[in-house]
């Protein structure tokens, strides 16, 4: 693959190896990548091309990602599950994969108010950036075509006109980056206690997304955050393919 990913061979099971379909880019994606990597499932990832649409639509009914495929197709323990986080609370609580290792959510409001408050921000500058990377999923023209003509941007709408306006975009990032500072409170979890729960799930993958902005100023305790989750849970970041 053009971007080093996978997982650790540390837990074999008797059964084929669970495999999830995925977009490298996606962050519903990542988050039932992050509980195989805590648990140390051994597991395949397939990677979609962008503009399949017959593969995922033949298995879910739909062009969707994740995909959860478990047991031998035509077997009776094949069973496919789509919805990301289904897929991560059965990994978490289903007992053939180990006992639970995420916490319980709680109210975060702060964080979830500033992904809302960022979130056509970030857009802007990490998807024309995503169309261009060598990542697995976009290793074709129509493929890039297809996540452009899928992923619409408000005025300005076009991926090469956000692109020249990075600089400017990049410095507004910067000044809302520094306001998670007071609500990550701990180098390894949002949460002081350094457990990593359902929070950092969702959070954790948004954030990784942006590891994808070349030039973009990560603060110390965002920074150490990406770090020790990245490492922790077995999904590499983007700085080495950083645009």
């Amino acid at each position: 693959m053009p971007f080093p990913t996978g997982s650790k061979p540390v837990k074999e099971m008797d059964s084929p190896r669970p495999k999830l379909w995925i977009y490298d880019h996606c962050p519903y994606c990542v988050r039932p990548r992050m509980v195989f990597g805590l648990k140390g499932i051994t597991h395949d990832l397939a990677y979609l091309s962008n503009d399949d649409i017959e593969t995922p639509t033949a298995m879910v009914g739909k062009k969707m990602v994740p995909i959860l495929e478990l047991g031998r197709p035509g077997s009776e323990d094949h069973e496919i599950m789509a919805e990301s986080m289904d897929i991560v609370k059965r990994l978490d609580l289903d007992p053939q994969f180990g006992p639970p290792v995420l916490a319980p959510a709680v109210d975060r409001k702060d964080l979830d108010g500033w992904v809302s408050s960022a979130a056509m921000l970030m857009r802007r500058l990490v998807r024309p950036r995503n169309a261009v990377t060598p990542l697995a999923e976009f290793q074709t023209r129509s493929a890039r075509e297809a996540f452009v003509r899928n992923h619409p941007l408000p005025e300005p709408s076009s991926y090469e006109a956000n692109l020249k306006a990075s600089p400017k975009l990049i410095e507004e990032l910067e000044r809302e980056l520094w306001k998670l500072e007071g609500m990550i409170h701990s180098p390894t979890s949002v949460a002081a206690d350094g457990k990593l729960s359902y929070n950092d799930v969702e959070f954790f993958p948004r954030m990784r997304g942006l590891t994808i902005v070349q030039g973009l100023g990560i603060p110390p305790k965002l920074r150490a955050y990406l770090d020790a989750v990245s490492e922790r849970v077995d999904v590499p970041l983007y700085d080495k393919i950083a645009s």
